[in-house]
């Protein structure tokens, strides 16, 4: 059995010691995370596009999306009008719906702001961020 490809949505620079643990759980006979490549230390307009058909091409090439919920998870980025979205994630978790991933997501803390993107997505929810909840959102994912 193959696993299942899983794109992690979150924010680089608050959540990233987060990837750490999620590729701790490589082991995992289910699911395989994939994360973007890490980001120019500057994000300008000049790279822009390059990122977005990154983030697309690793976004379609999986059948989940796991979105972990920040506190950062909504706020907006100062190149929203380029990117698109309010941020990378809204980014995403758009780009998710329209490959049809099946999402999961995590809030790291309850009173974290969804991104706005989730509210329009069939998300199964992780109770916390532990790879026995995680793994069962994402096989509860539709």
């Amino acid at each position: 059995m193959s696993k299942k490809k899983v794109f992690v949505s979150y924010d680089y620079g608050t959540d990233k010691h987060l990837r750490q643990i999620l590729e701790s759980w490589e082991d995992d006979p289910e699911f395989e995370f994939e994360f973007c490549v890490d980001p120019p230390v500057d994000v300008n307009p000049e790279n822009i596009h390059r990122i977005k058909s990154e983030l697309s091409a690793r976004i379609h090439s999986a059948s989940h999306t796991l979105v972990i919920v920040g506190r950062h998870a909504n706020k907006d980025d100062r190149h929203a009008h380029l990117i698109g979205h309010k941020n990378w994630i809204n980014f995403e978790i758009y780009q998710s719906r329209w490959n049809q991933n099946k999402i999961a997501a995590v809030k790291i803390d309850q009173l974290h702001e969804l991104p706005e993107e989730l509210h329009k997505a069939n998300v199964s929810w992780a109770m916390e961020f532990s790879k026995e909840h995680v793994i069962q959102a994402l096989r509860n994912a539709k």
